[in-house]
């Protein structure tokens, strides 16, 4: 199979997990007042055990909760992104980012007209920093995949540096990129030789 085939692939799953997603919260966000919170208290009861220590902590497990969907649902959006290699970090970011904040909004608008529910612009920001902490993990999650002998780069970047050190396009001559790129590896082979010489002095 191509990679192009692949990728197409793979981009037509994150599709049909992202409108999950969307249906979910929306769901969830359709269910009444009372609803709503005995299941976020069934759900504390179950972690705490304690039913004083359930409701006290009920509020704050419920702000998790909204954090949590919409760090899940940053995962997925910037995973779609991260299919298309033309697309810089900034722009992927951003549009999860935009995305994400978008539909919290339209979210809360929507518990507006939902009975014993109500829409808040903290929870919008709760939202938008679950997004973030969803961005971060799969920034993390790509870097320790691509590993660490091309450093903290760009795919686009990586592919370039792979080609000009495989001979394939390009003069012939080394990237400007590794010059300032240092492996960890190559990091710790200087710390060694730095500790071998300390020794011997």
């Amino acid at each position: 199979m191509k990679k192009k085939q692949v990728i197409e692939i793979i981009r037509r799953v994150l599709i049909v997990l992202i409108v999950l997603w969307m249906i979910t919260v929306f769901i969830l966000s359709n269910q009444n007042g009372e609803s709503s919170g005995g299941l976020s208290l069934a759900i504390t009861k179950f972690l705490f055990k304690n039913e004083q220590i359930a409701e006290k902590m009920d509020p704050f497990i419920r702000k998790c909760a909204h954090m949590a969907e919409y760090a899940y649902g940053a995962i997925l959006i910037y995973a779609y992104c991260l299919t298309y290699e033309k697309m810089n970090s900034k722009k992927q970011i951003l549009f999860t980012i935009c995305v994400t904040v978008l539909y919290a909004i339209t979210d809360e608008l929507h518990q507006l007209f939902v009975n014993e529910r109500a829409g808040q612009i903290t929870d919008v920001l709760i939202d938008a920093v679950g997004s973030v902490i969803g961005i971060g993990l799969v920034w993390i999650a790509t870097r320790l995949v691509r590993g660490t002998e091309y450093g903290y780069l760009h795919p686009d970047e990586v592919q370039e540096e792979r080609d000009l050190r495989e001979g394939k396009g390009g003069d012939g001559k080394s990237s400007p990129l590794s010059s300032v790129t240092i492996s960890v590896k190559d990091l710790k082979k200087r710390i060694e030789k730095g500790d071998e010489k300390n020794d011997k002095l």
